[in-house]
């Protein structure tokens, strides 16, 4: 059992990028952990170009093989709680558990980013309760978007505008590129192979480590699924409020396609309709946790294309002009859309300029630019 939070830092011989990766921010998903540790001792820092740093996101929770002991350290990281961290307000020594946890992985991330700035790079490894292939879970930026095509998985948009406080939602802010990748089952020796397949190709791409030919096709390979390559985005997610009983219906499993009015769970003893044609993502089937499942939809390549275009032009001053939508003062890419006044597709047309949805509900929506 690891011991120290940090599982290894690497730093090379030459410069280049700093990436920090980070394993078990849910305690129960030790596979990214396992994985670093092979990386870590593979790795010589005589061709290594920048630095990698591995770290564990939850310690007491991955030492108890559970998702976390009282809250999601995953659903920590919003703007007020990490406000808290930086004013001294909340510090380790008057906080526990997750909050504690919190706090350290943030003063460790900031000198990082006080030295890199936004050249840092995140990488977060999961494992899910369902059997899935491995996928790449990604902020809706160009750059990410073209780092992870090299990765011949399945790549989802846009989960942040429905996941709330996740660490990525910290890169996001800080204006990093950032990646999460899920490996497969967990507890499957089949996840962590795919996560090492994963660390060693984007490391490569990144231009921190070099893969012979050989290798790259032996890691693509191991990824290489049904769907490598295809692009979704999240339509629903089903919530699961404290006190409600949540039951998944056996036998599913991520990405299967479900119909319109299909029965997938059980909620306090009800049944929960399908509510759209699409397919199934990260049904819930362990004890801990808020997500019930997720729908998503196949993106086709051309608006992938097309926003890839219309991205390089800043709409901030062009959207003001239309009904309903006006800039936040504070913030200089951040617009504010009244719901009562805006009646055409409000979602769809700001994700294709680059805009995500940072707050939503049934009287108005907040945007913000995303990074080019």
């Amino acid at each position: 059992m690891q011991e120290s939070r940090i599982i290894g830092i690497t730093k090379g011989r030459s410069d280049g990028p700093v990436v920090l990766i980070t394993a078990a921010v849910h305690g129960n998903e030790g596979s990214g952990v396992t994985a670093l540790e092979h990386l870590f001792s593979s790795l010589n820092p005589e061709r290594v170009h920048g630095e990698i740093h591995g770290l564990i996101g939850n310690m007491p929770a991955f030492k108890r093989s559970q998702r976390f002991i009282e809250t999601d350290l995953n659903r920590l990281w919003t703007a007020a709680n990490v406000a808290e961290i930086e004013s001294g307000k909340r510090t380790a020594e008057n906080t526990t558990n997750e909050f504690r946890e919190q706090v350290e992985l943030f003063h460790y991330t900031e000198q990082l980013y006080k030295r890199y700035s936004s050249n840092l790079i995140f990488i977060d490894l999961h494992s899910t309760s369902s059997q899935t292939e491995p996928f790449l879970a990604i902020s809706d930026s160009i750059v990410n978007r073209s780092l992870a095509s090299h990765i011949p998985v399945p790549i989802l948009l846009g989960l942040e505008e429905y996941l709330h406080g996740t660490f990525l939602n910290l890169a996001n802010t800080l204006g990093c590129k950032a990646f999460v990748f899920e490996g497969g089952q967990h507890d499957e020796t089949e996840t962590v192979v795919n996560q090492i397949a994963f660390l060693n190709l984007m490391l490569h791409y990144l231009g921190i480590t070099s893969c012979s030919k050989h290798q790259m096709e032996e890691f693509k390979s191991r990824l290489y699924g049904e769907l490598s390559g295809k692009f979704f985005e999240v339509l629903y997610r089903q919530e699961i409020k404290a006190g409600e009983d949540f039951m998944m219906k056996p036998g599913y499993i991520n990405f299967s396609k479900v119909a319109k009015d299909e029965s997938l769970a059980l909620l306090n003893d009800q049944p929960v309709f399908n509510p759209y044609s699409a397919r199934l993502f990260m049904p819930l089937y362990q004890k801990l946790g808020s997500d019930g499942f997720f729908l998503i939809r196949e993106i086709s390549p051309f608006p992938l294309w097309l926003s890839s275009k219309l991205r390089k032009i800043s709409w901030t001053l062009f959207l003001t002009m239309l009904p309903g939508v006006r800039k936040v003062a504070e913030k200089k890419n951040r617009l504010r859309v009244n719901r009562k006044k805006a009646k055409w597709l409000v979602i769809p047309l700001f994700h294709l300029l680059g805009y995500r949805c940072r707050f939503n509900n049934s009287d108005y929506l907040i945007f913000d630019r995303r990074e080019p």
